[in-house]
């Protein structure tokens, strides 16, 4: 009887116990979840959350710029290849770019054109710019819708004599002396800084110098009045024109009157040289096809019937075409279409290059961080974070 007494009394004694426990964890429960809401976890205020912001992105840069500073080699190999790829397409890019700018600036650019010769020979057809003397003034005579037309001939190789205060200079020019009209000013879009375009080149013994040229043989801008010598003939400059730009087909230094050569020029319609060149301008709202629609009539008034030649003809060439149209000269160098799209592929190439190899040596680099990124992540970094500071890498680089 007494044990079994004894045994109740230790069943209701374990059974207090679990409660008290009970009560004890539930108390402590209680207490860890007011302790949660001290001040450290409170959500921060706007203005630390950007200061933090701010810290870590310069932790992010501090060590980035450390691991590349540490890794000089891997550092080295990939800057130098990621320069040298971006620069070449990017010098590429320009040259493509400045050959498609020549002669866009003119503002009637768009009714600019250029009359060149085709002729057909025993192995295809031959292809020149050069024109007869006699083309202009026949074509603005003839073909109706031409505004203005002129002629223009390019000369090498120059001799120049300057009379500059009671002395006699000499200078062998390789390039730069044209023979034109006036109409050249009406149609191209090159300033005269001193002087009258409209009275200039009128008469014969006239010249235009440019302002480079006006510095070098008299020491001054304004060399109206001065005269100079070219192949035994003097000329009075009239007027001073602003320096070429670089995209030009025009690199004109030196215009003397087209008048003072004119009568004992060579009309005959067979004789032709590349460096004789003929321009016109398209009047408003004129159609082009009319003109060349025209020129097929003219081509047998002229060119038949002075020589016979039913073989050649006439093609009009617009002036955003002459840098490019590999089939015809100009006053200067080309950059075919042929030579843009070359270089424009090999740009492009070349940047992909740069950028697969710069992918090869981040992702090959990556690999030995894994250490590095599994600490991090112990340490509390997430996912965001890790991808962040990579990114932050390759922006320094």
């Amino acid at each position: 009887m007494a044990d079994y007494i004894e045994g109740d009394l230790m069943e209701v004694y374990q059974r207090q116990k679990v409660k008290s426990g009970k009560r004890k964890a539930d108390l402590r429960f209680i207490i860890d979840v007011l302790l949660l809401f001290r001040p450290g976890i409170i959500r921060p205020a706007e203005g630390y959350k950007k200061s933090n912001n701010s810290i870590m992105i310069k932790s992010y840069f501090k060590t980035g710029w450390r691991n590349l500073l540490h890794n000089k080699g891997y550092s080295a190999i990939n800057i130098a290849g990621l320069t040298l790829g971006i620069t070449c397409s990017i010098i590429l890019f320009l040259l493509v770019k400045k050959g498609n700018s020549y002669d866009t600036y003119h503002a009637k650019g768009d009714r600019i054109f250029r009359v060149v010769s085709e002729s057909k020979g025993n192995e295809g057809y031959n292809y020149t710019q050069g024109i007869p003397r006699a083309l202009p003034d026949a074509l603005k005579e003839d073909i109706s819708g031409i505004e203005e037309a002129i002629f223009i001939s390019y000369r090498r190789e120059n001799l120049i004599t300057v009379y500059n205060q009671n002395q006699v200079r000499k200078y062998k020019e390789p390039k730069g002396v044209a023979f034109t009209e006036p109409a050249f000013f009406k149609i191209f879009d090159r300033r005269i800084l001193i002087g009258s375009a409209t009275k200039s080149l009128n008469d014969a013994n006239e010249a235009i110098i440019s302002e480079k040229w006006a510095s070098k043989y008299f020491g001054k801008q304004d060399a109206v009045g001065e005269l100079i010598e070219y192949d035994n003939v003097q000329y009075k400059i009239t007027a001073v024109m602003e320096d070429f730009p670089d995209n030009t087909d025009l690199p004109f230094d030196l215009i003397l009157s087209y008048a003072t050569i004119k009568r004992s020029a060579n009309q005959n319609w067979g004789d032709v040289s590349d460096s004789d060149n003929c321009y016109f301008l398209l009047k408003q709202n004129e159609s082009i096809a009319s003109i060349e629609k025209q020129l097929t009539f003219f081509v047998k008034k002229y060119v038949a019937a002075n020589d016979g030649e039913s073989n050649g003809s006439y093609i009009i060439q617009p002036l955003y075409k002459i840098h490019s149209d590999n089939r015809f000269g100009n006053y200067n160098t080309k950059l075919p279409v042929e030579a843009q799209i070359a270089f424009s592929v090999i740009g492009i190439f070349l940047l992909i290059t740069a950028c697969i190899n710069f992918i090869n040596l981040v992702t090959a680099e990556a690999v030995k961080r894994t250490r590095e990124v599994g600490i991090r992540k112990v340490l509390g970094s997430s996912r965001a974070q890790l991808v962040y500071q990579f990114m932050v890498e390759a922006f320094i680089v």
